[in-house]
């Protein structure tokens, strides 16, 4: 799932300071005060897992995904060599059945990619049909969830290149979409402890943040402004493919400039970001 960008152009007369975080849907403007923040401390939910298998590789790794503005479902993943760990029901006990998953594929030092040393998938998904998910449910404590997908790729001893760094440091690449809301992503590493997992929270509140594709603004020219929504965890962010699946919606981005003449006011305005990329 690729990341959907909200692309505007802005045809600049001062330097722009920067967006500050704005609500995922358009309304009145907010004051400081008034920004969105997290609804839950996720540096306070307990992790530790009620119950597990006993793993076979000697290095088990960690994940906890959380679900709903008050993180109130918790579903553990955990990777266990080319085995994957899910929590289907969110009771915290691992060894259910069910919850031990094989993967797509496997390679390890294979001659097909020897850009990589290791490469796993799991895919676990469900066809919609009429607007609705087929099947029985992949997670049966968020049950519209139909496709929950995890990918680890660790390149090659021998790569030194920046690709290959960034990969080893946030090897893994998981997603999830919902029926009734949008897919979100993230790019991120396990933990070896449970007590250490990241955790990723997703249909948390969200935030505009702006993207590396966005140009810089330079006085009296015109620039593109790219920014996406994202919902901050511990230890990872989870990325929103904003797609049609809320059309009509747009976030909307509050922008300070300073102020064109020294003891004026900054320039304030709000932009509708329509466009995607």
């Amino acid at each position: 799932m690729k990341a959907m960008l909200l692309l505007f152009a802005l045809a600049t007369t001062t330097a722009l300071r920067g967006p500050d975080p704005a609500p995922e849907r358009p309304g009145p403007a907010p004051t400081p005060r008034e920004r969105p923040t997290a609804a839950v401390d996720l540096t306070k939910i307990d992790r530790s897992i009620r119950k597990e298998p006993v793993y076979q590789s000697k290095d088990p790794q960690y994940c906890l995904y959380v679900f709903g503005p008050e993180a109130k479902v918790r579903v553990w993943l955990v990777l266990d060599g080319d085995v994957l760990y899910v929590d289907r029901n969110g009771n915290g006990d691992l060894t259910e059945p069910g919850e031990r998953i094989a993967p797509r594929w496997a390679l390890h030092n294979s001659p097909e990619r020897p850009d990589a040393k290791v490469m796993r998938e799991f895919d676990l998904s469900r066809r919609i049909k009429d607007g609705q998910p087929e099947g029985e449910p992949i997670l049966s404590c968020v049950p519209d969830v139909f496709w929950l997908y995890v990918s680890q790729f660790i390149p090659a001893d021998d790569r030194t290149d920046a690709g290959a760094e960034l990969d080893r440091k946030r090897p893994f690449y998981v997603a999830v979409a919902r029926a009734f809301g949008c897919g979100q992503y993230s790019d991120l590493a396990f933990a070896r402890r449970s007590g250490d997992a990241p955790i990723l929270h997703f249909d948390g509140p969200r935030q505009l943040a702006v993207s590396d594709r966005s140009e810089t603004l330079r006085r009296g020219e015109t620039s593109w402004l790219a920014v996406y929504l994202k919902t901050p965890g511990l230890g990872a962010t989870v990325t929103t493919d904003f797609d049609d699946s809320v059309a009509g919606t747009h976030p909307v981005a509050e922008i300070e400039c300073p102020p064109r003449r020294p003891g004026d006011e900054p320039v304030r305005f709000r932009l509708e970001l329509p466009g995607r990329g």
